[in-house]
């Protein structure tokens, strides 16, 4: 066992401890706290406009193609290197199909807003 392998739990423990220790100034605290609202209503302002644009989209009956709307997840069966490749591959192949056949070949804007939303709920933002 070298030195450094027995420095660096000393030096992680050091450093949790400073960590727990330490404060932020008042000053930095309320920057943060003003970023944060900034960034949320910045946030609320984009959400209303998407919906804004979806609800003029669906007054006029807008749809959108499934194959556009699975993108995203034809990119990620393609581009996929983690473990259990071919079990990962199936699973999106059964919700590709699966999605088919439930949407057909076009989706109305709003359900397609809806499926969105849900999934981003669920895993995150979807890009």
């Amino acid at each position: 066992m070298g030195l450094g392998q027995i420095f660096m739990p000393v030096r992680a423990w050091w450093f949790s401890r400073i960590a727990r220790n330490a404060t932020i100034p008042p000053d930095v605290g309320r920057h943060l706290m003003s970023l944060r609202g900034d960034n949320r209503l910045a946030l609320e302002e984009i959400e209303r406009k998407r919906q804004a644009i979806i609800d003029k989209g669906s007054v006029v009956d807008k749809t959108i193609s499934t194959e556009a709307a699975l993108k995203y997840v034809l990119e990620q069966k393609a581009t996929y290197d983690g473990p259990d490749r071919e079990q990962y591959v199936a699973e999106l192949d059964q919700f590709i199909d699966d999605f088919r056949k439930r949407h057909g070949p076009q989706i109305p804007v709003a359900e397609a807003y809806a499926i969105l939303k849900e999934l981003e709920a669920r895993i995150g933002q979807v890009k």
